[in-house]
């Protein structure tokens, strides 16, 4: 396993929820754990990340594990570009855009092939994701590979419009209406964090509402909520 020297970092160029992304002097990334954190943990985001781009996924590429200072890390692609959470909280002229782009890295991510389920196998809780809602047999017999945090900080838009997901941590394979339903509630929750006016809240609402319709009318499905 490659050890990272301090002398190999340019620069913070991001930090999640437990990581902090580091700018690689050879124009890599360098993602990096709390060294709390068992190398299990990073080696499991490996793996899945690996899988989920060689399915056809739109991940950023992985290309190595990796030491830091005691730390778990990951090395990989420096994607260019900013997030879909920029570009929402830019204006809400851009919300539109940011609802089709959520919905179309949803879809995507649900209809690759991954070679074998197993290698994304985790143990999720079916409370945390549908938190009491109950869908129709066609819709939770369609499974696939869930993200398991496809919120608009994990999209990032390249300069060229290509859309790639970050963090791989919570993925699973399970009925993908789940992922879909997260993806909602927290694009509905960052829409709706500022509420300028009612007329403002109406078309955040709505726009909510475009991302569930774009969902279900590309998996093929009648509308269901994915927001209630």
């Amino acid at each position: 396993m490659r050890r990272i020297e301090t002398s190999d970092l340019v620069g913070v160029i991001g930090r999640g929820r437990i990581s902090t992304i580091y700018a690689l002097s050879d124009g890599r990334a360098l993602k990096a754990y709390p060294a709390r954190l068992r190398p299990a943990f990073a080696e499991r985001e490996f793996r899945v990340t690996q899988a989920a781009l060689a399915a056809g996924a739109p991940s950023w590429r992985a290309d190595e594990l990796a030491s830091f200072e005691g730390r778990p890390c990951i090395v990989g692609e420096h994607v260019p570009g900013e997030t879909l959470g920029v570009k929402l909280r830019r204006s809400l002229s851009d919300a539109a855009g940011v609802a089709v782009a959520l919905a179309d890295a949803n879809v995507r991510i649900a209809r690759s092939a991954l070679a074998d389920p197993a290698a994304v196998e985790r143990n999720w809780r079916r409370e945390t994701y549908f938190r009491g809602a109950v869908y129709g047999r066609r819709v939770m017999a369609d499974e696939g590979l869930c993200h398991g945090d496809l919120n608009v900080d994990n999209v990032m838009v390249r300069p060229d419009g290509t859309l790639v997901a970050l963090d791989w941590a919570l993925a699973f394979y399970g009925p993908v209406v789940a992922d879909f339903r997260r993806s909602n509630r927290s694009f509905r929750k960052a829409l709706l964090r500022n509420e300028p006016g009612k007329a403002a809240r109406s078309a955040k609402r709505a726009i909510a509402l475009a991302h569930e319709v774009i969902v279900c009318r590309r998996m093929g499905w009648p509308i269901v909520r994915l927001g209630k």
